[in-house]
């Protein structure tokens, strides 16, 4: 593939305060021009849960609603004095990922080469605590977290607004703290060692209905000098749900 043929999709705005995100069309002479409107809080993707197995590990994924997730951060008896705010942001979705080593290895895992990719040809970038944190010092929601082939994809979000700062302090590191507490990290799972966590994407295009999350490059084995000797993908397949 030609580096020129990868289109950086580099905005997608919501109005502050606002349930409803509003998706944008790059119009003639490049000017912005509101095409839909829909609220992120109802977004669903079905199955909730998918499990799979593939050389001894055992991976389960769960699409986590806005609902059940502003629940979870609730919970006072796991979170303590950070309990209360669902500290993601409006316009991403969460995955809750569960991986059990059943083989007789070590595996190892990245999250960064997870993603989630729709059926309009967007790709979509895992998100980490620290960059979802820069998103809350931007006034402007701006991502550089999908990437397209797709010609009709390509414009959906528009130019890049620019990132401009915001305010940060004690709630930004607060959200930082249960961001940082319950997301799945990289590095490597024993045998007999179950390990889970929570992994965030930029929310798809809602036009798009069917969804793939990709669990990329989990190595498998390794050799005397520690490198890897095999690795598995595993694909989950979702549809979304009006």
């Amino acid at each position: 593939m030609n580096s020129k043929d990868l289109v950086i999709i580099l905005g997608i705005f919501l109005l502050s305060g606002c349930a409803s995100n509003y998706v944008y069309i790059q119009g003639r002479k490049g000017q912005l021009t509101a095409e839909s409107k829909f609220d992120y809080r109802k977004y669903k993707l079905s199955p909730l849960k998918q499990e799979d197995e593939k050389d001894g590990v055992k991976v389960g994924v769960e699409f986590m609603l806005y609902p059940e997730l502003n629940k979870i951060f609730q919970d006072k008896h796991t979170f303590g004095h950070l309990a209360g705010e669902n500290p993601y942001p409006p316009g991403v979705i969460v995955f809750k990922v569960r991986i059990e080593n059943n083989s007789d290895s070590r595996i190892y895992l990245d999250p960064g080469n997870f993603v989630v990719i729709d059926d309009l040809g967007t790709q979509y970038m895992y998100i980490n605590a620290d960059r979802i944190i820069d998103i809350y010092q931007a006034k402007s929601f701006v991502y550089t977290f999908a990437k397209t082939t797709s010609d009709f994809a390509s414009g959906i979000y528009g130019p890049s607004a620019g990132l401009v700062k915001g305010l940060a302090g004690r709630r930004l590191e607060r959200k930082k703290a249960l961001l940082k507490s319950i997301e799945l990290t990289g590095g490597y799972v024993f045998p007999g060692v179950i390990y889970d966590g929570f992994v965030c994407f930029l929310m798809p295009n809602p036009k798009a209905k069917r969804i793939k999350f990709v669990l990329s490059n989990i190595k498998t084995a390794f050799d005397v000098n520690d490198e890897a000797l095999g690795s598995v993908d595993f694909v989950f397949k979702f549809q979304r749900n009006e």
